[in-house]
């Protein structure tokens, strides 16, 4: 066999291992994801190299002070010299992202070698904390064959990030490390931060201009309108396939033009609900709801519009139909004072006699003062139907699957109850005026 066969092979095997594995991830987003849900203003925060004994504890310092939640991309060396600080980032509520066991550089990595690097620093996390690992991300950005395939093979999925600070290189300081971030905030992104020094080409003291940076970059994050994102939700995106999430998209896309031109509006401007509310002419079938609310065609009803991000955490989470119908049941029954303090103060519900939602999970909904009707005419009926079933599909992970599991489950209703029976259970105005 000529040399330039062999020279050729070995070039292409090592292109298939190294390089396009990179490509596919960095450049495409597919196998890993480099931003998060846009469905609201949101941003992420992420920190990578540690936990640092000395850095790590002052950025959750800072954290704490504001309130807010992380994910850090831990190498299983410092995790293991570092125990305790492990330990407190799932007391104080952050996530736990994978980095390696060491931060190798994957590309000269046999695929033995690569497995193992996750899974032992998998295995160290998880006996800190009794948690499972979920999120990967490669050192540098770089990946081979077998940590592209880390959602199959050890069950961790890619977590890049949408544009570098710099604070780990020679030059930085607090200033450039916040011009940066300040320059390139958008929706949903991934902010990659450093809370220790990695082993090659970096600043020790780099750390210490990320954390005086820290406090800036939160202030910059809420002067330009934006909110940093539960962790949560990060975890749950990257488990869904890079088709749903397109889809996904696009599909916050129109329901950002739905509620623009429907009169959807956020029950309030401070405070996070599960509800967003529409006033809508009823043009049902008369309703006679238990305390004598009669709702005759042409009365006004507040309809209300579920958090669609929401609905993604809990059913990537839950994965049973009474798991997810807990979970939403929860999220409503927090929500529901809510909607009772709008339509108690708000004058633009002054005329509305009831609220109603469409869903197919509606167990439950009786012990939350709903009265489930069925849907008429029978068209809309199939219409809704279909609609719920696809966003199902769409939504849960494993949604068709799901869907052929429970199909007769799966059929919506009409949920309905009376402002005064609301107002009367839920409202807290009196409750606070006292």
């Amino acid at each position: 066999m000529p040399v330039e066969y062999i020279v050729g092979g070995i070039l292409s095997a090592l292109f298939i291992y190294t390089i396009l594995p990179t490509i596919l991830i960095r450049l495409f987003s597919i196998g890993g994801i480099q931003t998060g849900p846009r469905g609201h203003r949101e941003v992420y925060l992420t920190f990578d190299d540690g936990p640092d004994p000395v850095h790590t504890p002052q950025v959750l310092d800072i954290l704490k002070q504001h309130n807010i939640k992380a994910t850090f991309f831990v190498t299983g060396v410092n995790a293991l010299k570092n125990i305790n600080i492990i330990k407190t980032f799932v007391h104080e509520g952050h996530n736990i992202g994978i980095h390696g066991m060491n931060h190798s550089f994957s590309w000269f990595a046999s695929p033995t070698a690569t497995v193992k690097n996750i899974k032992s620093a998998a295995d160290t996390i998880h006996n800190a904390t009794g948690k499972a690992t979920v999120l990967f991300r490669a050192p540098w950005g770089l990946y081979n064959l077998v940590n592209y395939f880390s959602f199959i093979i050890t069950g961790h999925h890619s977590v890049l990030w949408s544009f570098m600070s710099w604070d780990w290189t020679k030059n930085c300081n607090e200033q450039r490390i916040t011009n940066c971030i300040r320059s390139k905030l958008k929706n949903g992104a991934i902010i990659v931060l450093h809370d220790s020094a990695g082993p090659v080409c970096s600043n020790s003291a780099a750390p210490k201009q990320m954390i005086k940076a820290l406090p800036k970059i939160i202030k910059e994050i809420y002067d330009q309108g934006y909110k940093i994102g539960d962790p949560v939700k990060l975890e749950t995106w990257s488990q869904l396939g890079w088709y749903k999430r397109a889809t996904v998209g696009l599909w916050s896309l129109w329901e950002r033009f739905f509620a623009y031109a429907a009169g959807v509006k956020p029950l309030t401007e401070a405070v996070d609900s599960a509800f967003s509310l529409a006033v809508r002419k009823y043009r049902g079938k008369p309703l006679n709801l238990p305390d004598g609310t009669l709702i005759k065609p042409g009365d006004l009803m507040g309809e209300l519009h579920f958090d669609n991000n929401l609905l993604l955490n809990i059913t990537s989470q839950a994965r049973a139909p009474e798991r997810v119908a807990t979970a939403l049941l929860r999220n409503v029954r927090k929500s529901l004072p809510q909607v009772a303090d709008a339509l108690r103060s708000d004058p633009r519900y002054n005329q509305v006699k009831a609220v109603y939602g469409v869903t197919i999970i509606h167990r439950g909904a009786k012990f939350l003062g709903f009265n489930i009707f069925e849907i008429y005419p029978h068209l809309l009926r199939v219409i809704t139907t279909w609609y719920q079933r696809w966003l199902l599909i769409v939504f849960h992970p494993n949604g068709f699957s799901h869907l052929i599991k429970h199909r007769s489950k799966m059929v919506p209703k009409m949920l309905v109850m009376s402002k005064d029976q609301l107002v009367q259970r839920y409202s807290t105005l009196d409750h606070n005026a006292s």
